[in-house]
């Protein structure tokens, strides 16, 4: 038992003492879950546990293909996000949205949309537990810009937190919690929904100019209609040509639930100023 439980002891020093402290300053993009979400302006996701200020433009789609129904659709948007910090652990985000395509067919009708899509603005707050582990809670607000919707106004509320966690000197551990409420008012009728997430991955750095992302989300769908809406591995890749620039592909494929996404997928570059 003795040796056993100096091994375990060993153990846990050596992983320690690998691990390194996070939100490093010479550190590219550290302790970013995958940026990719289900909701408008991002709504869904979980932002980054470290504070920096930075620019970058997104672009976003989601395929549901339903051949047995002879139904499809096709979503596609693009906007910029951008960040500016107040020192080491307080900063603020903004999603200014572009353009928004969305095309849907049945086996006797189709239409297609260009519109605006909407806008948030958020508040983010790093807290460090030690060198290598933050707790960073966030809360961020839809703003009405879509123009999709002709006699009706979409609201929107999310707020949450993410857990970051150095497990080794290259390997991250990001976990994390949002409580999405949307709140679309139309001639008097307030329809909400509500969809709270939960989201886990591992962030590995095998250099200094590449990272990757792997970990899995459940989606639930609280109010009248409640459901399990979807449990959906997801991927990501970061690759950064140069230290300021970054170029990151994710995927989200729903497998089981009310969701019947056949893949999302997000692409964003990137421009960090400084920390």
């Amino acid at each position: 038992m003795r040796a056993t439980a100096a091994a375990l002891a060993l153990a846990s020093f050596l992983v320690a003492a690998k691990a390194r402290a996070l939100c490093e300053p010479e550190a590219r993009d550290p302790s970013a879950p995958a940026r990719i979400g289900f909701g408008p302006a991002g709504f869904g996701s979980l932002p980054e546990a470290c504070a920096a200020t930075s620019i970058a433009l997104q672009g976003d789609a989601a395929i549901l293909v339903a051949t047995d129904e002879f139904y499809g659709s096709i979503g596609a948007g693009a906007a910029v996000r951008a960040r500016y910090a107040f020192g080491d652990r307080v900063w603020v985000s903004a999603w200014l949205p572009g353009p928004s395509y969305f095309y849907v067919a049945n086996a006797t009708v189709d239409a297609s949309s260009v519109d605006i899509g909407a806008s948030a603005i958020g508040v983010h707050v790093s807290l460090p537990f030690s060198k290598r582990a933050r707790f960073a809670p966030f809360a961020r607000t839809l703003l009405p810009t879509e123009t999709i919707y002709e006699n009706a106004v979409r609201y929107g509320f999310d707020h949450g937190f993410t857990v970051a966690v150095s497990a080794l000197e290259r390997l991250e551990i990001l976990s994390g919690m949002s409580f999405p409420l949307l709140l679309t008012d139309g001639s008097g009728t307030v329809h909400a929904s509500f969809g709270p997430l939960l989201r886990a991955e591992a962030s590995y750095t095998p250099f200094r100019w590449l990272q990757a992302n792997a970990g899995f989300s459940l989606r639930f769908r609280g109010g009248d209609d409640a459901t399990f809406e979807s449990f959906e591995p997801l991927l990501g890749v970061r690759v950064f040509p140069i230290a300021p620039l970054r170029l990151e592909l994710a995927v989200r494929l729903p497998l089981a639930g009310h969701d019947r996404t056949d893949v999302g997928a997000t692409f964003n570059a990137g421009w960090t100023f400084g920390r």
